[in-house]
């Protein structure tokens, strides 16, 4: 009897000592549920990296053993490949997903479809976002919509391709031309100029997001376009860096290192 009681005694601990251990990064899951219903209503669904500390990496595939096709900052995001969740899920009851499938937009098939990569659940939260119907401001929606059909070109400076090599001031000087506004010289004191200041408890789509060169000391040398729920478009270079980190992409205003300098609307846009 004693020693089934040791036995047992040893069981119990090794099961509070499993049970106590952290979740390794293969363990994280996110529930898919809510984004497949606003994905039905036309939402597109951003994966955006929440650590402070660490890069979330797009993996080639759903597994840690194959390449990546690159990584994600703070607040970096990148677009939720919403059909591919779909036929993942469609047999689960609570919709969780470890891997979550993404777009590449830099890299395109045959088709023309962007190929998916996958980004692991750890350190990822999803937001919704209304590309289609951000604004009830005609030009407002047809800029953003216009920028997003753009996602994945790369960033140069001084570039004036929004296909092949764009900067961030030209990028929003061409989405609102695009919608049918009058815009300045690309640059970022030039479209302070055409613009008047806003509160972040004031912001909207269309709103202008203003950077300073040195993240938090320096003259303003980016801006983005918010798009909603705290995030915005840019066509950004800060770094060097890629997509899905750099050139057009989707990010969180408060991104890296870089907070908001400031937020501005465009005359015109009510």
């Amino acid at each position: 009897m004693k020693g089934k009681k040791k036995g047992v005694l040893l069981v119990l601990m090794l099961m509070s000592v499993f049970m106590l251990l952290p979740l390794g990064a293969s363990a994280a899951k996110l529930n898919m549920t809510t984004p497949l219903k606003y994905a039905k209503r036309g939402y597109k669904i951003i994966a955006w990296n929440k650590s402070d500390t660490s890069r979330a990496y797009v993996y080639q595939q759903a597994n840690f053993k194959n390449g990546t096709y690159g990584s994600l900052e703070k607040g970096g995001g990148i677009v939720v490949n919403m059909s591919r969740v779909n036929y993942q899920t469609r047999n689960m009851k609570n919709k969780q997903l470890t891997w979550i499938p993404v777009y590449l937009h830099n890299n395109k098939q045959a088709n023309g479809v962007p190929v998916t990569g996958y980004v692991n659940a750890k350190n990822i939260a999803l937001t919704a976002v209304n590309i289609n119907n951000a604004s009830p401001n005609s030009t407002v929606r047809t800029a953003i919509s216009y920028g997003y059909k753009y996602l994945g070109t790369r960033f140069i400076l001084g570039g004036s391709s929004i296909t092949n090599g764009i900067d961030c001031a030209t990028f929003t000087k061409q989405i609102y031309e695009a919608a049918g506004k009058a815009m300045p010289y690309p640059h970022t004191d030039w479209l302070q100029s055409v613009s008047r200041p806003v509160s972040y408890r004031d912001l909207k789509p269309g709103d202008l997001v203003f950077y300073l060169k040195y993240d938090t000391s320096g003259p303003i040398d980016h801006v983005g376009v918010y798009i909603g729920n705290n995030l915005m478009i840019n066509a950004s270079g800060h770094y060097g860096k890629t997509y899905p980190e750099g050139g057009i992409t989707i990010k969180r205003i408060v991104y890296g290192n870089r907070r908001p300098a400031l937020y501005k609307r465009l005359y015109g846009i009510d």
